[in-house]
């Protein structure tokens, strides 16, 4: 295990309350489905965060999981090294988290290397395994071993289309609200809409809750080419608990760039905030 000095003061209450997000029984479910999936004798770790840590840390399991989930011949790792230098743990990490995100995990709930060799955010590798399992049982494409029940399905894109009526009234109201209790097998729920707009100045007011730690809401902002996209945040409110795990940000792209961010926020606002696009898309993500 990597070590780590104490934290202190502001530090320390970040990562107590980082720590709390961690989930001891989806740790269980995890554990039974990496065990299973990897189809070898893996020795069943003790029950525990850190042992949870300890028991993934070196990669192995994690390059052996993303393997299984290919057909034979296809694995994207062909070497799976168990060497005990940090350097080639770290790399393996790394090897799973570029692979995981080929397969389809979204960039937003991939962990960072540190978060497991270093420990500083396993709730966070909760978060990548269960969307992992969750692409995996979607996909259904005889790779996955295990229960189907210890995933949900991810829900599928939902292309809005529009009647003239609505057209002429200029206006759709879309309320999503999605959410579970902490420890509830919905655990990291998504949920994602297209919304197209064709005709100048189409209005479509949103509505929209994430209720649950875990839970994120991506919303693509489409126009016709040619034409811009223009967002007005009328009111946020937002209990955040951190600006990594909880918040609303929006990017000039479809894709969650760094440099593409036109506003973030993880607090309140009451303030009418206008944003206008570069181009004709604008992406939405709200958790």
């Amino acid at each position: 295990m990597a070590n780590r000095g104490p934290s202190y003061g502001l530090s320390r209450e970040v990562q107590e309350k980082i720590e709390q997000k961690y989930d001891a029984e989806l740790e269980s479910r995890l554990v039974n489905w990496i065990i299973v999936q990897c189809g070898e004798q893996i020795e069943h770790p003790p029950p525990g965060r850190q042992h949870f840590q300890t028991w993934l840390m070196d990669g192995t399991l994690l390059c052996k999981l993303i393997n299984s989930l290919h057909p034979k011949g296809n694995e994207p790792i062909a070497k799976i090294s168990e060497s005990k230098m940090a350097f080639k743990q770290m790399e393996q990490i790394s090897q799973f988290l570029k692979a995981a995100e080929i397969y389809g995990v979204r960039t937003t709930d991939i962990f960072q290397t540190v978060d497991l060799w270093e420990g500083k955010d396993m709730a966070a590798v909760q978060r990548t395994l269960m969307a992992l399992g969750s692409l995996a049982v979607t996909k259904d494409d005889g790779c996955y071993k295990g229960d189907p029940s210890w995933f949900h399905r991810k829900a599928q894109q939902n292309r809005r289309g529009f009647s003239e009526e609505q057209l002429r009234q200029g206006q759709n109201v879309i309320g999503l609200q999605m959410g579970s209790n902490k420890g509830a097998s919905q655990s990291g729920t998504n949920c994602m809409y297209d919304l197209y707009a064709d005709q100048l100045h189409e209005h479509f007011p949103l509505d929209t809750q994430a209720t649950s730690e875990g839970t994120i809401c991506y919303f693509k902002l489409i126009a016709s080419v040619g034409h811009l996209v223009r967002l007005s945040i009328v009111s946020l409110q937002i209990e955040a608990d951190n600006c990594i795990t909880d918040s609303l940000t929006i990017y000039d792209s479809l894709m969650p760039i760094k440099d593409k961010i036109l506003y973030r926020a993880c607090e309140p606002a009451d303030s009418l905030v206008s944003l206008v696009s570069t181009n004709n898309l604008m992406l939405v993500i709200f958790k």
